[in-house]
């Protein structure tokens, strides 16, 4: 969570995941352990992975919006992530600028 807490340091931060969450949750099948994600919080697996339960992974992005008020947003793929990234930034700049 370290990295969470560095981001409430920005001015403005967002998390953009490079899938829908119906993916994300639907590749953890139902009570199965879910996607490979990079931790430091648990012991790893290969490659610095680990299994995610879909619970948890639901719990998570609860906690990063709520309690740490990082918005979160789901693209469909890499385009769509940049070009979300790109608007957000462009939408930033020009609210700075005034």
């Amino acid at each position: 969570m370290s990295e969470i807490l560095r981001l409430q340091e920005y001015e403005y931060a967002e998390i953009v995941v490079e899938c829908t969450i119906s993916k994300l949750i639907s590749k953890c099948g139902g009570n199965e352990p879910g996607p490979k994600v990079k931790t430091k919080f648990r012991p790893r697996t290969n490659k610095g992975l680990r299994q995610v339960h879909p619970n948890a992974l639901i719990q998570a992005i609860y906690s990063i919006r709520g309690k740490y008020n990082i918005p979160i947003h789901f693209a469909e793929n890499r385009k769509a992530a940049e070009e979300w990234v790109l608007g957000t930034l462009k939408k930033y700049y020009k609210g700075k600028r005034g």
